[in-house]
C-alpha cells in the first residue's frame, strides 16, 4: 500500500496489518470515511459508534481475502476440495476463501459468475458491477458487490433421517453473513435480502429469513482489542483474522445497546425508560406496579380495523413479499375474533349498536376508557400487580369490568400477533421488529391507582 500523509485519518498501524496486500477498489475510502469518527466529539459520539461497527466489519471482510496468500487461478468449471484455507481469484474481480473441507465450482458465461457451492464455508469477496450467484441445495444467494460468508452445513442425524428417508437426497441447511453490500437468498419457499451486519439462513421446507445480526451470537462482553494489539499480530495471518473477528463482535454488541438505548429512550425519575414496554426486569415490574402502570402495544388492526401488515416488505427490515404474505394469511386467520369481542365489549358498555358496527377500533377503546375511569384504575392496579407477580385485589362483584376484559383482549392480541409472526420470521426477529413497532401503535402508558386525584393516560 502506498503511503497516505499523515493528515489523511488513517491509523498508520492499520497499514502494517494490511501491508502484504493491494486493496480492493473504494476500501481506502470506506475506512478513511468510518476512521475519521473515532476521535469525534461528544456530540458525533452515537454516529461514531454506527462507523466504528461498519469499519470492523469492512476490516474483517478485507483481511480475510487479502491477508491469505493467493494461488494461481484455477480453471473455470475446476471443482476444488481443500483440506487448508485457500485463497482463489474466480475473475479479475471477485473472489473466494475456502474454509478446510470446502467444496465449490463455478463457470463463466454471458459476463456472469455462477458458483456452486456443495459443502463448507466460503467467504466471497464481489466487486460491484459483478454479477454473481452462489447455489446451494438449500438456496441461492444472489449478489451485487459485497463482502460475505456462506455456510453450507448438513443437517443433524435425526433430522437428516425423518426428511432425507422420505426424499432419498441429502439435507442441507444454508447459512449467509453479510459484510459489506446487499444479498438476496431464495429458494423454492420465497426470498429475503440481507444487509450489513445481517446473517440469513435457510432450511429445507422454510423460506429464507433473517436470523440475527452477524455476531449477535457472541457473548455481549468480548473484550475490545487496541490497534497497536491488531498491529502486532499482522504477522500471522490467522491469529489477525480472530482477533478483528473478536473486535467486530465487541463493536457489534456495543452497536446493539446503541439501537436499544435510542429506541428505549430517557429514564424516568424510578430508571425505566420512558420507551420501553417490553422485556421489564423483576425490579421494573414492582416499581410499575406501585404506581398502577401499564405498558403495552396495540396491533394495528386493533386500532385501524385493517387486518392487512403493510410496510414490512422492504430492504431494511429483511423480509420478502413472500413472508409478508404468509404473515398477513395468519392475520386473517385471528384478527377478525378479536375485533369482533370489541365491538361487543362496546355494545355492552354503551349500548351503542350503531357506533359498534361503524367506529374505528381506536375509537371505541377510547370511549370505553373515558366512559370509566374508577373502573380503568381498578383493572390497572390489578394487571400491574399481576405483572409483577404480587397478589391481586379481588375482582369486582359480578366479574371483571368491561374495561378490564378490554384490556386483556387488547394484552392478548398483541401476543398473539407476535406467536404468529415468530412462525414466519422465527422468535427472536419477530420480537425484535415488535421492539421497533412493526405491525403495532406506538406503545401506551397508563397510569393510576384508585381513589388517586386522577389516572393519567399517555401515548395515544
Amino acid at each position: 500500500m502506498v503511503d497516505k500523509p499523515t493528515d489523511d485519518g488513517l491509523d498508520p498501524r492499520y497499514r502494517e496489518v494490511w501491508r502484504p496486500a493491494v486493496p480492493p477498489p473504494g476500501f481506502v475510502d470506506r475506512v478513511l470515511a468510518v476512521t475519521d469518527a473515532e476521535g469525534s466529539v461528544a456530540a458525533r459520539k452515537r454516529r461514531s459508534l454506527f462507523g466504528r461497527g461498519a469499519f470492523a466489519m469492512a476490516v474483517l471482510a478485507a483481511v480475510a481475502v487479502l491477508l491469505i496468500g493467493h494461488r494461481p487461478r484455477a480453471r473455470e468449471g475446476e471443482h476444488l476440495a481443500t483440506t487448508a484455507r485457500l485463497s482463489v481469484p474466480i475473475t479479475e474481480r471477485a473472489a473466494a476463501v475456502l474454509e478446510p473441507r470446502a467444496h465449490l465450482r463455478w463457470r463463466l458465461a454471458d459476463g456472469r459468475v455462477t458458483v456452486e457451492q456443495d459443502a463448507g464455508e466460503v467467504f466471497y469477496r464481489v466487486d460491484r458491477g459483478v454479477a454473481f450467484e452462489v447455489k446451494t441445495a438449500a438456496g441461492s444467494v444472489l449478489v451485487k458487490g459485497t463482502c460475505f460468508k456462506v455456510e453450507v452445513n448438513a443437517m443433524s442425524p435425526i433430522t437428516h433421517t425423518l426428511i432425507g428417508a422420505v426424499s432419498g437426497i441429502a439435507i442441507t441447511a444454508l447459512a449467509v453473513t453479510v459484510y459489506e453490500g446487499m444479498v438476496e437468498v431464495h429458494n423454492e419457499r420465497g426470498e429475503t435480502r440481507l444487509g450489513p451486519g445481517d446473517r440469513g439462513v435457510a432450511e429445507p421446507g422454510e423460506a429464507p429469513s433473517v436470523a440475527r445480526p452477524a455476531g449477535a451470537a457472541r457473548a455481549s462482553n468480548v473484550p475490545r482489542l487496541n490497534d497497536a494489539t491488531l498491529a502486532a499480530l499482522g504477522a500471522d495471518t490467522g491469529a489477525t483474522i480472530a482477533a478483528l473477528e473478536q473486535k467486530a463482535a465487541a463493536l457489534s454488541s456495543e452497536l446493539a445497546e446503541a439501537r436499544r438505548l435510542e429506541l428505549e429512550g430517557p429514564r424516568d425519575e424510578d430508571g425505566i425508560p420512558k420507551k420501553k414496554f417490553h422485556d421489564f426486569t423483576p425490579e421494573e415490574l414492582a416499581i410499575l406496579a406501585r404506581r398502577c402502570e401499564i405498558r403495552y402495544d396495540v396491533p394495528k388492526f386493533l386500532s385501524n380495523g385493517r387486518i392487512e401488515l403493510r410496510g414490512l416488505g422492504d430492504a431494511s427490515n429483511g423480509i420478502s413479499e413472500a413472508q409478508v404474505a404468509q404473515l398477513n394469511q395468519h392475520l386473517r386467520e385471528f384478527a377478525p375474533g378479536h375485533l369482533d369481542r370489541l365491538r361487543a365489549l362496546y355494545r355492552e358498555g354503551t349500548g351503542d349498536h350503531v357506533g359498534a358496527a361503524t367506529l374505528a377500533p381506536k375509537d371505541m377503546t377510547r370511549a370505553l376508557f373515558e366512559r370509566y375511569p374508577h373502573e380503568l384504575d381498578r383493572a390497572k392496579q390489578r394487571l400491574s400487580l399481576e405483572r409483577a407477580g404480587q397478589p391481586a385485589p379481588p375482582p369486582d362483584p359480578g366479574g371483571p369490568s368491561v374495561v378490564e376484559r378490554l384490556l386483556r383482549l387488547i394484552l392478548a392480541a398483541g401476543d398473539e400477533l407476535e406467536r404468529r409472526g415468530a412462525q414466519v420470521l422465527g422468535a427472536e426477529r419477530t420480537h425484535e421488529l415488535r421492539r421497533t413497532g412493526a405491525g403495532y401503535e406506538p406503545g401506551r402508558i397508563q397510569s393510576g391507582c384508585p381513589k388517586s386525584p386522577s389516572s393519567v393516560i399517555r401515548g395515544e
